[in-house]
């Protein structure tokens, strides 16, 4: 989940949804929900590079608000990877 700024914290129930079928089927599900502890982008990318994860998803609200705070959370996300296979 991304930080939309605000200091009011809803959880995503779709991501929930998703994490709850992912754990009844046995896999291990990792939230990270950066709206909750508002950390920069290079927060992500150093957990990311210092964890292992088979799949990271992304959810976010429509807005243009949202879109730009996805491109900075895939560039995090990407950093983090080069990181990886380095």
């Amino acid at each position: 989940a991304y930080d939309n700024d605000s200091y009011i914290h809803e959880f995503p129930m779709g991501l929930a949804y998703i994490a709850s079928a992912l754990r009844n089927a046995g896999h291990n599900v990792v939230i990270y929900n950066q709206d909750q502890f508002h950390y920069p982008e290079s927060h992500l990318t150093n957990y990311l590079a210092n964890n292992h994860f088979d799949v990271v998803g992304l959810g976010i609200i429509a807005g243009y608000y949202q879109y730009q705070k996805l491109l900075k959370i895939s560039e995090a996300i990407n950093c983090a990877l080069s990181k990886l296979f380095q």
